[in-house]
């Protein structure tokens, strides 16, 4: 059980202390009135999920989904929400969907087919309205845009990525990635009624060896990597790492804002990096679900590493 024990510290020498733990109560006073919401794909649920285990310690939530596909938790004896949102891409986007004998009975051909289609300056409105209610929004998401898809601009298309199609250029996957954040940051410092704090969540490296998702990847290492180990992340996700800094400095920089909304951003690529250890591996799943990706390398372990994510955004909101 020493794995229980084990917490991140920041770089920077021996002086460098880990980040206190999440205290749950003192989360609810900073955000006593408040709600936040998460955007993103499944590791953004994976975020939530882990709050509310924390929060859950102090109260427990009252918790619906609605008709729009948002899932909620209140708290009411302490004022304070938080939403979620499914949204892979944050811009507008459209599964391609797979034919019936590619679906199976868990669905996964039709959520896996492709290539699918992104509106790289269209930010996917279903969540940016309901921005405008919210005190917070803690945006992530880069996964999804490694797999095939046809890249649209204005309603044409631009670009896209293995897709096969012989009239369309071929562009990296971290293009379009660049480009949605690119877009959904300006659209939430340009958004009318949004005043609050949008918190920027950096990628979270997978960790396969000998192979991929698909193909017989795994990630059976049982301890973090030290701090001065080799550890590299593999080009695609590099890549996301940029143009995700890069983008957000940007925003951040940039003089001419329609409204006060505060810019964050919450950096967990590289102590994510050091965690090989933390993944579900082929224990994921039961037998028999899911056959074909059994071996999950990108998702982490709850409770696990991603715990700490937590406590960056208490960090974050305290300062």
């Amino acid at each position: 059980m020493e794995f229980l024990r084990w917490r991140w510290r920041p770089g920077g020498g021996e002086g460098c202390e880990p980040l206190g733990r999440f205290d749950a109560a003192r989360f609810f006073r900073l955000l006593r009135g408040k709600s936040m919401l998460f955007v993103g794909d499944s590791l953004a649920s994976s975020h939530v999920t882990s709050l509310m285990c924390v929060l859950s310690q102090v109260e427990a939530p009252a918790r619906s989904r609605d008709a729009d596909g948002f899932e909620h938790w209140r708290f009411p004896a302490h004022g304070f929400a938080v939403s979620y949102f499914w949204t892979p891409f944050q811009v507008q986007w459209r599964l391609t969907r797979g034919p019936p004998e590619a679906v199976g009975p868990d669905r996964q051909g039709e959520v896996f087919a492709g290539p699918n289609d992104l509106h790289l300056d269209e930010p996917d409105e279903r969540w940016t309205s309901a921005a405008k209610g919210h005190d917070y929004v803690v945006l992530s998401a880069s996964h999804w845009f490694a797999r095939p898809a046809v890249y649209y601009r204005h309603g044409r298309v631009v670009g896209c990525h293995d897709c096969a199609a012989s009239n369309a250029t071929a562009l990296k996957p971290w293009h379009a990635q660049r480009a949605a954040f690119r877009t959904v940051l300006r659209a939430l410092t340009q958004l009318d009624g949004f005043n609050g704090t949008a918190i920027l969540r950096t990628v979270a490296p997978t960790h396969y060896e000998n192979g991929g998702w698909f193909d017989g990847g795994d990630c059976t290492s049982t301890r973090p990597l030290d701090s001065d180990d080799t550890a590299e992340m593999v080009e695609t996700e590099s890549q996301f790492y940029r143009a995700q800094l890069e983008e957000f400095a940007a925003a951040a920089a940039a003089p001419m804002r329609s409204n006060s909304v505060r810019l964050r951003l919450m950096d967990v690529t590289q102590m994510m990096l050091l965690r090989p250890d933390g993944h579900p591996d082929r224990y994921g799943h039961g037998a028999g679900e899911h056959d074909g990706f059994d071996i999950d390398c990108l998702h982490w372990c709850l409770p696990g590493p991603i715990d700490v994510w937590n406590d960056l955004l208490l960090q974050i909101l305290t300062s």
